[in-house]
Parts: structure tokens; sequence; C-alpha cells
């Protein structure tokens, strides 16, 4: 099966975070605990796209390129700040955030349209639920106030009242 883009653009993503981490800590590896955040977050991107192929339904599809996006926003907070505190040069966050700020577009583009498709297959709600539903456990409930057990008779009165305010 082919790869899509947003799955090859992030797992080279991932890859690129991976030697970049391996870079920075044999420069800087004071900062070791800010360098394993940007590792996580930026190769979490590809993981949860990566888990959105085999999603179980349009809503999981959407609930993990959410992830996806949302560590790629991280990740970009993460590299904002080894660049402003100087543990990046210009030239190695430009390259880097310009992939990172790809893939966010990308993510957002498809979010966008796939919350669009599951808006189009909504359908609408029903207007009234069948009362009929509730019947098997009315009756249960019956023949437990038949037996003189006072609390069933307060809970049928209950369950009439929930019945009516689906209605």
């Amino acid at each position: 099966m082919k790869q899509s883009i947003i799955e090859a653009k992030s797992f080279a993503f991932a890859v690129r975070m991976v030697r970049l981490f391996a870079h920075l800590l044999e420069r800087h590896g004071h900062i070791r605990a800010l360098l394993y955040q940007a590792l996580r977050s930026g190769t979490s991107v590809g993981a949860n796209v990566a888990e959105s192929v085999d999603a179980e339904s349009l809503r999981d599809f959407i609930s993990k390129r959410s992830i996806a996006l949302k560590e790629a926003r991280e990740t970009e907070y993460w590299l904002r700040l080894l660049h402003e505190t100087d543990h990046l040069t210009k030239a190695e966050f430009d390259s880097i955030h310009a992939d990172c700020t790809e893939l966010l577009r990308l993510l957002s583009t498809s979010l966008r349209k796939q919350r669009e498709q599951l808006k189009a297959s909504k359908k609408s709600p029903p207007t009234s639920r069948p009362t009929s539903d509730l019947s098997p456990l009315t009756s249960d409930l019956s023949q437990l106030t038949s037996h003189n057990w006072p609390f069933a008779a307060r809970l049928i009165s209950s369950l009439r009242l929930l019945t009516c305010s689906f209605l």
C-alpha cells in the first residue's frame, strides 16, 4: 500500500528529530530533559499519523490526527525554545522548522476536510425515542413491586420521569 504524503513527511520528520536529538545531545547534554521533550513530541507526530491509518472509524481517524497536530504544535514550541536559547543555529532551526510548519499545514487541512466529511455524514437526531425501549425494564420492575419491595416503586416512578424527559 502506498503511503500518503502526510505519512511519508511525518516519518521523515521523526527521522530528522532523532538525528537532531543525537546531534544536540553531544553538544548540549546539560539540557537533556528539554531535548527528550522535543524528541518525544517530534516522533509522536509520525506515530499518531501511522496509527490513524488503521483507524476503526472516521471519528477515530480524526482523533489520532488531532493528537498528531497537537504534537506537531508542541514540537514547534520546543524547536523555538531551543533556537531562542542558542542551542539550535539559525540554519538548523530554519530547516527543521520549515518541515514542522509544513506538517502543521498538512495536518490542519486534512483535519478540516475530515471534520467536514463527518459533519456531512451525520444524520439528524431522532425527534423522539420510542417508549417501548424501556418497557421490558419497567415490567421487570413492576414484578419487583408486587413482591413488596418499597424501593422498586420509587425506581419505577423515577424511570417514568426520565422517559418523559427524553421524549
